[in-house]
């Protein structure tokens, strides 16, 4: 399995959730790239989707989890890894759950690969630690909690902005009861804008659960990609429906 992007969720006094695309980026500074560089594909109808799923606090990996992409489910072997056989240009998410209820379930956006592909590591984190970052940020348990990414598709917006993505401004539509938090190192709800350098940008909490998320995004640095958005084998539908009761969702934007 290739190692090319990490999902991390993070935890209090050191980020918070989010996905990243290097294993050693501090927990919660990234939503997950997806490894999308270099993947060709398959010509499969039934093409792999492939990845590692590693505990926050131990930063190994984690057997027995259940990964599911639509119909194909899996359990992850003793080093936390999975590979399932979905189905080819069929959109699914990806979601990852703890049967002994020791983790919070990850709901990853839409997507739909063309070929195998390699989704890389995804870090879990534990119960324990995701409640006291709800707690922190005043979050009704019930209600969804969104790790929210700038992504500079290609390099092209750093080349444009080096702060990227600072002065941006997030919202989220439909759902008068959410609230956004961006980053600075960790969640700072004094904070007006995003921060250059903070992936994730922000988090999104008390989102209605099983409704659509429409996130807008004013950035006047670079341009946001429309959806779908391809990397590789892998493309962005650039839907979610953020879940509740202790389950964390992944949401990215693309920027160039």
């Amino acid at each position: 399995m290739m190692i090319r992007s990490v999902l991390v969720l993070g935890l209090v006094g050191a980020g918070a959730w989010g996905c990243s695309s290097d294993a050693t980026t501090t927990p919660g500074t990234t939503a997950g790239d997806g490894g999308a560089s270099g993947d060709s594909g398959s010509s499969s109808g039934t093409p792999k989707f492939e990845g590692q799923i590693i505990g926050y606090s131990s930063a190994t990996g984690v057997s027995g989890i259940s990964v599911e992409a639509g119909s194909a489910k899996a359990t992850t072997d003793t080093k936390g890894g999975y590979v399932l056989n979905v189905a080819k240009d069929s959109a699914f998410n990806l979601v990852v759950s703890d049967p002994a209820g020791k983790f919070f379930t990850l709901v990853d956006q839409e997507m739909k690969i063309s070929g195998d592909y390699d989704h890389g590591r995804l870090r879990f984190v534990d119960k324990g630690v995701g409640d006291i970052l709800l707690s922190t940020l005043k979050a009704d348990p019930a209600k969804g909690v969104v790790s929210f990414a700038m992504k500079d598709l290609g390099g092209a917006c750093s080349a444009k902005a080096a702060d990227f993505p600072q002065g941006a401004k997030i919202e989220v539509e439909g759902q008068p009861d959410a609230k956004v938090v961006y980053y600075k190192g960790t969640p700072n709800p004094t904070l007006t804008e995003a921060q250059g350098g903070e992936d994730p940008a922000a988090v999104v909490f008390n989102a209605t659960p099983d409704a659509p998320l429409t996130i807008k995004v004013t950035y006047s640095k670079c341009t946001q990609k429309a959806f779908p958005v391809s990397e590789g084998a892998v493309t962005y539908t650039g839907k979610l429906q953020p879940k509740g009761n202790s389950t964390l969702s992944v949401y990215r934007a693309f920027f160039e």
